[in-house]
């Protein structure tokens, strides 16, 4: 009971953490704004501010949304789906990211099909290729390889990767490795968390394995 109870706490105290800078920012940018007569220049540059700061607010609060309708429902709307194409979906969504970063990406193998939810699966390839576009380097590596004899897809990516002791704690919701890091990245380290949850109603499993430096392989399990 006491466990669950800190449990609770602790997300709490995470959503406040996160909810806090954005409206930290917001409050700033309208109290400066108001201060005194600026240029048209400023007053766009001050509701550009907000607006972002909103829509921040907004991905916090809509992935928090899924992940409590996942735990609270664990509703699935299973069909047949073609795994591969549910990926090149998925990558069809992050080509503006893949464009901007100039990332080299490759799908091997021939695909399998399995019974699962097409939209929450879509999801976390979404998630997946996301962090390895957002934590590669600039003009990177992305494979994405499928055994279909294994129905396992893994994502390799030649990104900045992860330190040992912090891989147990990547799928805890808000917590993201090493921020010192990463605090120039955009993400709400809630991504892997809903992965998590997703695959778990597939009865899936997801590993991961990561190099400081040299990259990360994911692994799913389906």
């Amino acid at each position: 009971m006491d466990n669950v109870f800190n449990k609770q706490k602790q997300f709490v105290a995470d959503v406040s953490h996160e909810l806090k800078t954005p409206l930290s920012v917001i409050l700033m940018e309208t109290e400066m704004a108001l201060r005194k007569q600026r240029k048209i220049d400023d007053y766009i540059n001050t509701i550009d501010q907000i607006k972002n700061s909103a829509l921040h607010m907004k991905n916090i609060i809509d992935t928090l949304l899924k992940l409590i309708s996942i735990e609270n429902t664990k509703l699935l709307e299973k069909k047949t789906c073609d795994i591969k194409e549910i990926i090149k979906k998925s990558i069809f969504l992050s080509k503006q990211q893949l464009d901007k970063r100039n990332i080299d990406l490759k799908i091997n193998g021939e695909t399998f099909f399995i019974e699962a939810d097409e939209t929450l699966i879509t999801e976390v390839f979404l998630n997946l290729i996301d962090n390895s576009i957002k934590y590669n380097k600039e003009s990177g590596i992305i494979d994405i390889n499928i055994d279909a004899s294994k129905k396992i897809v893994e994502i390799i990516d030649s990104g900045i990767g992860i330190e040992k002791e912090a891989l147990d704690k990547i799928f805890d919701k808000f917590y993201r490795a090493d921020p010192s890091r990463s605090k120039t990245i955009e993400g709400l380290g809630l991504g892997l968390s809903l992965v998590k949850e997703i695959l778990e109603l597939h009865k899936s499993k997801i590993k991961v394995e990561s190099k400081p430096n040299i990259g990360t392989k994911v692994t799913i399990y389906f």
